[in-house]
């Protein structure tokens, strides 16, 4: 299959072959943290992310911000190091996100001076609990990072 492989494509691959009867039991007893098929992500600087992206001509958007597991401080200094390295959006609304959630990410957004996106986190039309396009509105209190790039084009 074309594009870069990820653990998806390793679980479908293992479901295909009969290695285990689903994708769910293939992250849980293979690919998930601390399992035989897991490996830790070395991650360059943010601060030399964010400039790549700008390099680019591109807008860093910090992508879901409430999956971390991190502690509701530690997210907003990850939220604020981001923007005070040139981020330009957060993701405030992303796959099925409950309520709370969205609100708790525009508010983020807003303090630290970010525009917002939407994203489905659509990855595979065989899985049916995140269909392509349901999506949430974005709060109204939030910039769409759209607008904001097409003011600044």
């Amino acid at each position: 299959r074309p594009g870069v492989p990820t653990r998806t494509h390793l679980a479908t691959a293992m479901v295909e072959a009969g290695l285990v009867p689903n994708m769910a039991t293939a992250f849980h007893r293979y690919l998930g943290q601390g399992k035989p098929g897991h490996l830790r992500s070395q991650w360059p600087a943010m601060e030399q992310v964010v400039g790549w992206v700008r390099g680019a001509g591109g807008h860093a958007v910090l992508a879901h911000p409430l999956r971390y597991r991190l502690s509701a401080g530690a997210r907003r200094r990850l939220v604020a190091e981001f923007a005070t390295c040139g981020g330009a959006g957060l993701e405030v609304v992303s796959g099925s996100n409950p309520g709370q959630a969205i609100e708790t990410a525009a508010e983020l957004a807003c303090t630290f001076g970010l525009a917002g996106t939407a994203g489905s986190d659509f990855h595979d039309p065989n899985l049916p609990w995140n269909p392509l396009g349901r999506l949430a509105k974005l709060p109204a209190r939030v910039k769409p990072l759209w607008t904001s790039a097409l003011e600044h084009s």
